[in-house]
């Protein structure tokens, strides 16, 4: 029988040890190693001290069993008159280096709240009892892996910054005794650094204010986890006329109750296209998807005459919002008749110059509609636009010292109700307006 074993050089697939018997040795040559009752190719039994009974047994090249307990027999089938059989023996064998042999490899899910962990050769390290992984620097767990060699951390909080470790825990070394120091295979760690991505904002929602049209409000879910700014960048995709700049970006804090931006420089008829960044210093920015908002048109203001002495008039007005065109539609007011004519006036593109002809004598009621293609068009307060009539050009055709024959002519189209003559300021009648002509009688002599 064997006192003990002693084993003195081992790695992850050897050692050399050495086995002494409680009598002398006259002949090991009979000696072999078994494992798993097929005899151990890759071993050899050697005399060391016959005389106290000591063989040395070197086995290289045992596969598989790293950081593992490997049991194997010494027998010696028949040797003159003694024999021994199926003397049983476990060595340790050391296990391998996780910082030579192995890597840590995550993949964060794509909602950053979860990450699974592949550890590579695992199961050659040592057996997989031993080997444990925290997902953070908090975690003092002992998770171990999965026989495919995975785990899974949970409850990750996007925008953070985990320090995990994978942990070989101490192995008992089976071939040593309780008092000996060196009876274990002291614990190794191998670290690594990982980082879950931003989280983007959802549900944008655009509310234009209610009071100032120039205002939108921009609801929103603010991203999970940890940033510590929202930029919202805004660009006009199809301005045409107003020359305003319609790209802005606004960017807030990181707050527990920042669900919501205020624009104040909207211009009006512009389709927006927004994104809004999360962001983080030494973290990727996190862009969220695309939301389009419209802004609709706004009515045009004039501020300019309402009574004219002319005909053809020209008439600048003030856009509130992008727009293609401005037409100016006028409805002949009360009840007034042949010629007056409602009338319409188109500015040029992107003009807000319009030129419009009206008949003198005529009242019109009048609005201006802002156009743009794909959009509603808004139309403006009404105006009146009010157009004298011209004066006519008073002709004499005869007088006498107590007489005068008038005649007057209108040289222009226009409506008139009737004429009023005057003498010396004085309104001597109101004459109908088919009439052009008109003797005045009763005058006093030698008067101008």
């Amino acid at each position: 029988m064997a006192n003990r074993i002693s084993v003195t050089f081992r790695t992850s697939t050897s050692f050399t040890a050495l086995i002494t018997y409680n009598c002398s040795l006259t002949y090991i040559y009979g000696l072999s190693v078994f494992f798993n009752e097929t005899q151990g190719i890759y071993c050899s039994v050697s005399e060391y001290n016959s005389n106290n009974g000591i063989v040395s047994v070197t086995c290289n090249n045992i596969q598989n069993n790293a950081g593992r307990a490997w049991t194997f027999s010494l027998i010696q089938e028949f040797v003159y008159s003694q024999v021994i059989l199926n003397e049983t023996f476990t060595v340790t064998l050391e296990p391998l280096s996780l910082n030579i042999f192995t890597s840590i490899a995550i993949t964060i899910n794509e909602d950053q709240r979860a990450a699974t962990v592949f550890i590579n050769n695992c199961l050659n390290i040592s057996h997989r009892k031993y080997l444990v992984f925290r997902c953070n620097e908090f975690d003092l767990l002992n998770n171990t892996l999965s026989n495919n060699c995975t785990y899974i951390c949970y409850n990750l909080e996007p925008g953070s910054i985990y320090f995990a470790s994978l942990v070989r825990l101490p192995i008992r070394i089976v071939d040593k005794t309780e008092d000996e120091y060196d009876n274990t295979f002291p614990e190794e760690i191998l670290n690594r650094t990982y980082k879950t991505s931003l989280d983007k904002v959802t549900n944008s929602i655009f509310d234009e204010d209610s009071i100032n049209k120039n205002k939108m409000n921009i609801y929103f879910n603010r991203p999970r986890g940890y940033y510590q700014q929202i930029q919202i960048t805004c660009n006009g995709l199809d301005q045409c006329c107003l020359y305003n700049n319609t790209d802005w970006a606004i960017t807030i804090g990181n707050c527990s109750y920042c669900n919501t931006i205020s624009i104040f420089s909207i211009v009006r008829g512009i389709t927006y296209k927004c994104q809004a960044k999360t962001m983080k210093e030494n973290f990727d920015d996190r862009i969220s998807d695309e939301y389009n908002f419209t802004s609709g048109l706004e009515p045009i203001l004039y501020n300019g005459l309402n009574y004219f002495n002319t005909s053809a008039i020209n008439l600048n007005v003030i856009s509130q919002s992008d727009f293609n065109s401005i037409e100016l539609i006028c409805n002949v007011d009360n009840d007034q008749t042949y010629p007056c004519s409602n009338s319409t006036a188109v500015t040029d593109y992107c003009s807000t110059f319009l030129y419009f002809v009206g008949i003198r004598g005529c009242n019109y009621r009048c609005y201006f509609v802002t156009k743009k293609y794909n959009y509603d068009d808004k139309r403006s307060n009404e105006s009146r636009l009010i157009f004298f009539p011209p004066k006519p050009n008073l002709f004499e055709y005869g007088k006498g010292s107590r007489w005068i024959f008038l005649h007057w002519a209108v040289n222009e189209l226009a409506y008139i109700q009737s004429f009023d003559l005057f003498i010396n300021q004085t309104q001597i009648s109101n004459i109908n307006k088919s009439i052009f002509s008109y003797n005045c009688t009763d005058l006093l002599p030698n008067r101008k």
